[in-house]
């Protein structure tokens, strides 16, 4: 999505990118005489973008932040697979590891992935069972994600086959992306009720999920502050590796970074214009502060312990030892600051 001004109101301006997906893909499997069975998979997917006359070139959509450029994703083919391993360590427990090297399932972007998971499988008794999942996402635009899963199931009629239990679930990523789903941090708690039917080597279950969600806000990017405010202590000390600090003096100031470019934001532009002096923007970046870069270098810097010298004592006569100095005495400094308004 991107927004931009018109002339009365805010709009919304929603673009949809379709695609199509053709995949193939061989998998091998070899079961060994210790239970363990290793899987692979190794495909081939190809990925058709299809064309929607709403878009033109001329998007509101950045790629990144103040790049002012958006570059589609373009008809391509990628070798995907995965590999598993799973092998029952006892009889009522089950360990799965899993692999996958795969394409993010986005029509705007073509964006790799490397994924890692490990899943274990307990049957306490007959008629209890408890599931955990842990998961993580290496993306190709360096993003990452990870998502930690648990569940625990009751038989309460065995006849009917019905289970009933409760699942707790969050996930998180690194850095927001409008491309594919990027949860700040997305936090479940659900009611699970399951019809479960197995038969000789068949099976068949439907769920039932109800429950309580929570999704964290993601902070800015951007931050535009007066210009008498560029030293402030929240700014010098917290933000300035989190995101852009511009200061501002004049409304367009303030339309020239907080709106993508679009028709309607030039005309604005130029229409406040004046209110600049000499028709010039002021709107400026606050740099990083040399300060703030060697804290970050001291931090980082190992502690290096200075070596110990040995000094030998040496016996005074007790008359010619030098009487210790006093505490110094208390000194006030006054200092007058005069000030105008």
């Amino acid at each position: 999505n991107a927004v931009y001004v018109t002339n009365v109101t805010w709009q919304q301006s929603k673009y949809t990118f379709k695609s199509e997906d053709t995949e193939a893909r061989l998998r091998l499997a070899h079961k060994m005489h210790s239970g363990l069975v290793l899987s692979g998979e190794l495909g081939y997917l190809s990925r058709k973008q299809k064309k929607n006359p709403h878009i033109t070139t001329n998007f509101n959509l950045q790629d990144g932040l103040n790049s002012h450029s958006f570059i589609p994703a373009k008809d391509e083919s990628h070798i995907v697979g995965s590999l598993t391993a799973l092998w029952h360590p006892l009889e009522a427990l089950s360990m799965l590891i899993y692999y996958d090297h795969n394409l993010v399932p986005s029509a705007a972007k073509d964006i790799l992935y490397d994924s890692a998971a490990v899943r274990a499988h307990w049957l306490p008794t007959d008629h209890w069972s408890i599931e955990t999942r842990g998961q993580y996402w290496a993306y190709e635009d360096d993003n990452a994600m990870f998502s930690a899963f648990i569940e625990s199931l009751w038989e309460i009629n065995p006849a009917m086959g019905i289970w009933a239990g409760i699942q707790l679930s969050t996930v998180s990523t690194s850095e927001g992306c409008d491309f594919y789903w990027t949860p700040y941090w997305d936090q479940r708690v659900m009611g699970l009720l399951r019809y479960h039917q197995a038969w000789e080597g068949y099976s068949m279950s439907f769920d039932f999920l109800g429950g309580w969600a929570r999704t964290e806000g993601r902070g800015s990017k951007l931050f535009e502050s007066e210009e008498s405010e560029e030293k402030d202590v929240m700014i010098d000390r917290k933000y300035y590796d989190m995101m852009e600090i511009y200061t501002v003096e004049t409304l367009r100031d303030v339309f020239e970074y907080a709106f993508v470019d679009c028709p309607a934001k030039q005309k604005y532009l130029d229409a406040l214009l004046p209110l600049n002096p000499n028709g010039v923007s002021t709107a400026k970046r606050v740099p990083i502060p040399e300060k703030y870069k060697k804290d970050q270098v001291q931090e980082e810097a190992p502690a290096v312990e200075a070596p110990e010298v040995e000094t030998p004592a040496v016996d005074a006569p007790k008359e010619d030892l030098i009487e210790s100095p006093k505490d110094p005495e208390e000194v006030v400094v006054e200092v007058a600051v005069e000030s105008e308004d």
